[in-house]
């Protein structure tokens, strides 16, 4: 009989900052319209359905994980995609979208395996929990996260966002898996990337 550990936490107590969110409200108002995207985050809970139908965030406001993965679900399935892939793209342009002033210089001149071992600052930026340690090689990287709850909207936008900086790094031919994941019982949330 197998034993599922629960999370330390829980996604309705880790905060997410308001410059990813953005990111997110703009990739689903440009995969839906502007008005079917308002009329779909009008379904989460207020104040965030208003605010997140509006993209009426600032970066310093925090909101709850729970709420963001729900977004993302909500807007998959509206879309008619699966979560995973959907989740996975808005991962990759929140990305773009908030690394393109102060931190794109900065990865355009890093390699790939430099750019990942940025990741855990990045972490502490965007989310008010979890431990990341990165194990990186030339061609080859190790991502654990732990302390915090895996989700199959969150853990995709997370995949997204590596898969852009790797790519943002001048990585080809990138491949991810995100084997271990404490939404299916895992003690850590794992992503391994190889690329040439």
């Amino acid at each position: 009989m197998s034993v599922v550990l629960e999370p330390v936490v829980s996604q309705a107590t880790v905060a997410v900052r308001g410059t990813p969110i953005l990111g997110l409200c703009h990739f689903i108002r440009n995969e839906l319209g502007a008005e079917r995207a308002a009329a779909v985050l009008r379904e989460l809970p207020e104040p965030y359905g208003s605010r997140f139908a509006a993209a009426s965030f600032l970066a310093s406001d925090r909101v709850p994980l729970s709420v963001v993965n729900q977004a993302t679900k909500l807007a998959a399935r509206a879309k008619g995609e699966p979560v995973e892939s959907f989740a996975e793209r808005a991962g990759h342009f929140g990305a773009s979208e908030g690394i393109r002033t102060v931190f794109k210089p900065l990865f355009l001149i890093l390699s790939v395996a430099n750019a990942l071992a940025v990741a855990p600052m990045m972490w502490t930026r965007i989310y008010d929990t979890g431990k990341m340690q990165v194990e990186s090689t030339k061609n080859h990287a190790v991502i654990h996260v732990r302390e915090f709850p895996g989700d199959e909207a969150g853990c995709s936008r997370i995949t997204g966002w590596f898969r852009y900086i790797g790519k943002l790094s001048g990585a080809r031919n990138l491949k991810s898996r995100h084997d271990a994941c404490t939404a299916k019982g895992g003690a850590e949330c794992r992503w391994e990337f190889d690329w040439e």
